[in-house]
């Protein structure tokens, strides 16, 4: 058996062992998200892939991909890890371990200051106990169930947008101070992560006031079985002057009534305007998912507090 980082081709057989391993039916991974996912142009670096490999078949995998963030004005340079998979007949013989501490040293090499995740069920305690992950708090899913819907009239221009100039990426820079710890949201990370996405649908839609770009948020419809759910994948504004937030989160109910979806989630932590705005719309929480970090800088536990961290169903790129 060898535990080595990726190479060219590993990606038919982390998807052949991901089909083999993983028998949930939310947003399947295959080739194209994959080569979106890790080999794509994100702006923060090259994610960090390892495999653990037995008679030239995977048997392992782990992801690490870079997210860089904002505090105080500073860039801090993280990441987020995903796919823990390991093929049924090699769980529990310690294999994960092996690949896992591989990738979080490289992870370290490249001063990566902290990795955050949302493991499932399954993989949480190993998480916690074998790689040194704690818990930062749960994410809860804000929910609407669509039967009251008022249309309003908006102070700003909602419209659609095709890509993030620099100019609109931009706008963060005018409210980061807003916010204690946020994704550095910068114009080439919005275009790869939410317009240049091969595999899933992603509806953009901006708030304007002449030409300026007050806030934006990122619509998806999703169906499981006989539901049709309306995400808000993300969505931001000032805190201060948050008529935006109000008026995109009322914009996407609308959408979301019109394309006669059942229900709508969202996650939204580390701002009370916009929960107190979220309350005001009739959402509900209903949900959670643990939100857990490995600090490779221990100075970074007294800043990474979920109140202090702004995150939003896209700040995770595993399952949405």
């Amino acid at each position: 058996m060898k535990v080595r980082s990726y190479k060219k081709g590993d990606e038919a057989g982390i998807l052949k062992l991901d089909l083999i391993s993983e028998n949930h039916p939310w947003n399947r991974r295959d080739k194209y998200n994959w080569t979106w996912k890790y080999k794509g142009p994100n702006p923060f670096g090259k994610s960090i892939v390892v495999v653990a490999e037995d008679k030239k078949k995977i048997i392992a995998t782990f992801a690490i991909i870079p997210i860089n963030y904002r505090f105080k004005g500073k860039i801090i340079k993280g990441a987020h890890s995903i796919a823990m998979i390991v093929h049924p007949k090699w769980q529990k013989k310690g294999i994960i371990k092996l690949v896992v501490d591989k990738a979080l040293d490289l992870a370290k090499k490249r001063n990566i200051r902290f990795v955050y995740g949302y493991p499932n069920d399954d993989a949480y305690e190993l998480h916690k106990i074998i790689f040194d992950y704690e818990d930062v708090g749960v994410q809860y899913f804000y929910h609407h169930d669509m039967k009251k819907i008022k249309k309003n009239e908006y102070l700003s221009k909602i419209k659609e947008i095709k890509k993030f100039t620099k100019f609109q990426g931009n706008f963060i820079n005018t409210i980061k101070k807003e916010f204690n710890l946020i994704l550095d949201r910068n114009s080439n990370y919005l275009n790869w992560r939410y317009i240049s996405r091969p595999d899933k649908k992603y509806y953009v839609f901006g708030s304007f006031i002449k030409k300026q770009l007050k806030g934006y948020c990122v619509l998806k419809l999703y169906k499981e079985r006989n539901i049709l759910r309306g995400h808000f994948i993300d969505i931001i504004s000032g805190q201060k002057n948050n008529f935006a937030f109000d008026e995109l989160i009322n914009f996407g109910l609308n959408f979301f009534k019109k394309n006669n979806c059942n229900e709508v989630n969202l996650w939204l932590q580390g701002s009370k305007p916009f929960q107190k705005i979220l309350k005001k719309n009739k959402f509900k929480r209903n949900n959670f998912r643990r939100f857990i970090c490995k600090f490779n800088d221990k100075k970074l536990k007294r800043i990474f507090k979920k109140e202090k961290w702004y995150f939003t169903m896209g700040d995770t790129l595993e399952i949405y």
